[in-house]
């Protein structure tokens, strides 16, 4: 009896899927200038052509190879996270894999396949990344599935779910780990919400391991409120670990634009002082004083300036004006919200207290 107990024990840990995930992250790594450079972490090796390492980036440059290799079982799964969205400069689009399959959305790309060796180049430009996460999976083993899509959003994201040809997929969104009960995974699907997002695969016999990916809503917050945010910052030049979404005003410029980003500064109100300082941020096109915009991205501060550092830059339409003659002096509606110019700016005034076209209290 024991020996059987044994047996199928065994049977059962065969059965089971290991896995094992690298993460190279630039912090973890010593500074190199433009040259070819070799990283190591566990069984897997990391070698680029050329390029370069900053205190928060790895740099490929155009044209030039990433090879990822394995002395511990298959690459299933190669995931880099970058400073730009899809084909944008410095974003996963710019990447190419010479086999399996290689995807894109916002700021992630994720290669899936089965390989001990798999080579990206960057084709149409540098490619810009915070890190590189890579997933090996021990022979017979179920593969895991990859859960993509823009993890931190504005308003929504929509998240796909990919898997080995072959195997079923099963997901929750409530935090708990799926099973074969869970919904089977048939279309991409939405969230609007801050989300957990975990995934199995199975073969009819087997699952694999549970995949997890959280899916999170960017703040709102004025450029008052941002700045406040960046000046908390321990170190400089230490990015938040959340993102935020900011509305302002462009108030001053600190260059013209170049490669797609620019420097400038912002405020709550057009025209007001300077509250945020935008670093290289990703632009549609150059921005002038006045513009009214909508920024997505992380604080920090550096030089003593509170700053949103490679942010996404979208240029709004202002917002409408109901009475741009109304004076404040005669304002008294009780419980509604009125409009007014005062100085040249956009006032709301309810309940006797007077808010900026943000929503923050003017002082």
């Amino acid at each position: 009896m024991k020996k059987i107990t044994f047996f199928l024990c065994a049977l059962l840990i065969s059965a089971m899927s290991f896995a094992q995930v690298v993460t190279f992250s630039p912090a973890n790594e010593k500074a190199v200038e433009s040259q070819e450079f070799t990283l190591t972490s566990g069984d897997v090796t990391l070698v680029c052509s050329s390029g370069t390492i900053t205190a928060d980036q790895f740099r490929f440059f155009k044209s030039k190879t990433v090879t990822i290799s394995s002395t511990g079982g298959n690459i299933v799964s190669v995931e880099f996270t970058c400073t730009a969205n899809n084909a944008a400069k410095y974003g996963p689009g710019c990447l190419e894999a010479k086999s399996g399959d290689y995807t894109y959305s916002g700021k992630v790309g994720t290669w899936t396949g089965k390989a001990n060796e798999v080579t990206f180049t960057a084709s149409t430009n540098q490619v810009r990344a915070t890190q590189v996460v890579v997933t090996l999976l021990a022979a017979g083993a179920v593969p895991q599935p990859s859960i993509q899509g823009a993890k931190d959003f504005i308003d929504s994201a929509e998240v796909s779910i990919v898997a080995s040809e072959g195997l079923k997929v099963y997901y929750t969104l409530d935090g708990t780990d799926p099973t074969t009960e869970s919904t089977e995974y048939t279309a991409p699907f939405t969230v609007e919400e801050t989300t957990t997002v975990k995934a199995i695969a199975h073969d009819g016999t087997n699952a694999s391991d549970v995949t997890e990916t959280t899916f999170t809503k960017a703040t709102k917050v004025t450029c008052a409120e941002a700045a406040e945010i960046a000046s908390q910052v321990s170190d400089n030049n230490v990015l938040t670990d959340l993102y935020y979404v900011v509305v302002g005003y462009v108030t001053e410029l600190d260059g013209t634009l170049s490669k797609g980003q620019q420097k400038f500064w912002v405020s709550d109100t057009k025209g007001g002082a300077n509250t945020l300082y935008s670093y290289w941020c990703n632009v549609p096109q150059e921005l002038v004083v006045g513009d009214y915009i909508q920024m997505f991205g992380k604080l920090t501060k550096y030089n003593e300036k509170n700053q949103m550092k490679n942010g996404d830059v979208t240029i709004l339409d202002e917002p409408e004006i109901d009475d741009p003659t109304t004076a404040l002096e005669n304002i008294a509606v009780e419980g509604k919200a009125v409009k007014a110019i005062v100085n040249g700016q956009l006032i709301i005034i309810k309940n006797g207290v007077q808010y900026n076209a943000q929503g923050a209290v003017v002082k």
